[in-house]
């Protein structure tokens, strides 16, 4: 029975994917590898940190400016969105978020990782922009929490 279940579930998720459009189909695929592979990895952002000297003081003040930087580019990234298209707004997050990855991945001291975390946040942002507006575009008012959720 559970396995039935399963398969009716998977058949579901299948023929919800297909009958998207293809703009849509592409922002859930890449909207589930980031939040699967950014959350792989940020579980252990802290433990990195830490091990490479910062101590439990400065690491809340690299996150607490992370933070800060985050929810100060919310509103300027959504204008800019607006203006230049959710094409571009790709095109610039995407080598962003390499660069801040780079930078954490290369940092041989604590204090690298505060231009890291303000590009990876950065680039965060950018990223979110994109899905209500495709999803508000694409999906129909009865499929918007299903895809939103992907």
């Amino acid at each position: 029975m559970v396995t039935a279940l399963k398969s009716e579930a998977f058949e579901k998720f299948v023929k919800f994917i297909k009958r998207q459009p293809r703009p849509l189909r592409v922002n859930i695929g890449r909207a589930s590898s980031n939040t699967f592979l950014t959350t792989l990895t940020d579980q252990f952002r802290s433990a990195y940190v830490l091990r490479i000297g910062a101590t439990p003081f400065q690491l809340g003040l690299v996150n607490s400016m992370g933070g800060t930087a985050g929810a100060t580019i919310a509103l300027p990234a959504g204008w800019l969105a607006d203006r230049q298209g959710i094409r571009k707004m790709f095109l610039l997050a995407t080598p962003v978020m390499a660069l801040g990855s780079l930078l954490f991945a290369i940092s041989f001291d604590w204090t690298v990782t505060i231009p890291a975390m303000f590009l990876t946040l950065l680039a965060t942002q950018l990223l979110q922009i994109a899905c209500p507006m495709v999803c508000g575009s694409y999906l129909k008012n009865e499929e918007r929490a299903t895809g939103k959720q992907l």
